[in-house]
C-alpha cells in the first residue's frame, strides 16, 4: 500500500477541513463501490503512518435488493487490518403499504442504520465516500427539485435544528448551547412541548 495522487488530495482535504482530529472515532461507511473501497484504503494507510491518534471502523449494510461485498474485496479489507462490520437490513420490510421501493428509500434506510450505530457504538463521525460526479448530481438534483443552490458539503456538524421557520443551528450541543444563552427562546419552546404534551393526556 503506497500513497497515490488521490491519498495526497484526500491529506490536503482533511487539513483544510480539519475532518481527522485527535482522538477520533470514525465509521467508515463500506458500501462495496470504488469510492468507499478508496476512501478505506486511504483510512487504513494513514492508520499505518501513526500520524494521528483515531480509530475507524468499515460497516456495510446489506439489503435483500443490493449485491453482498465480493469475496476479492472482503481479503484486501482483510490484508489492510480493517475492522469491517455487516448489517443486514430488510428494507423492502420497511416500507409503508402501497408505497413503491425507490433509490432515496434504500439510501435513506442505510444511512439510518449508519447514524444509530454510530451512537450506539461512540463513534464520533461518520465517512463517507463520494466522487465529482455525485457533487455534481446532488448540485443539479437540488436545483431542479428544490429550486436551490447547494450540494454535498466536506464536513456536516450534524443536521440543522429548526424551530417554527427559524433556523437554530447545526448540532445538538450547538443547539443547547445557544438555548442556554437565550433564556427567552428556551422558555418558549418549552412552554410549547409541555402544552404539546399535556394535549396528547
Amino acid at each position: 500500500m503506497s500513497k497515490c495522487k488521490l491519498f495526497s488530495m484526500i491529506d490536503k482535504a482533511i487539513f483544510e477541513y480539519k475532518l481527522i482530529e485527535e482522538g477520533d472515532k470514525i465509521l467508515v461507511g463500506a458500501s462495496g463501490g470504488k469510492d468507499s473501497t478508496a476512501l478505506i484504503e486511504y483510512f487504513a494507510y494513514r492508520k499505518k503512518q501513526n500520524r494521528d491518534n483515531f480509530e475507524f471502523k468499515a460497516l456495510h449494510i446489506g439489503t435483500e435488493i443490493s449485491s453482498p461485498i465480493s469475496p476479492d474485496l472482503l481479503k484486501m479489507f482483510e490484508s489492510w487490518n480493517v475492522d469491517l462490520e455487516i448489517i443486514d437490513v430488510d428494507v423492502l420490510g420497511r416500507l409503508k403499504e402501497n408505497k413503491k421501493m425507490n433509490c432515496w428509500w434504500c439510501s435513506t434506510q442505510r444511512r439510518t442504520e449508519l447514524n444509530n450505530y454510530a451512537i450506539e457504538n461512540g463513534y464520533n463521525k461518520i465517512a463517507l465516500g463520494h466522487h465529482l460526479d455525485d457533487i455534481l448530481e446532488t448540485l443539479l438534483m437540488n436545483a431542479l427539485n428544490k429550486g436551490e443552490f447547494s450540494t454535498m458539503i466536506p464536513k456536516k456538524s450534524g443536521s440543522w435544528f429548526s424551530y417554527g421557520e427559524r433556523k437554530l443551528s447545526q448540532g445538538r450541543d450547538a443547539v443547547k448551547e445557544l438555548l442556554t444563552n437565550d433564556l427567552e427562546l428556551q422558555a418558549e419552546i418549552e412552554a410549547k412541548v409541555r402544552e404539546a404534551m399535556k394535549n396528547k393526556e
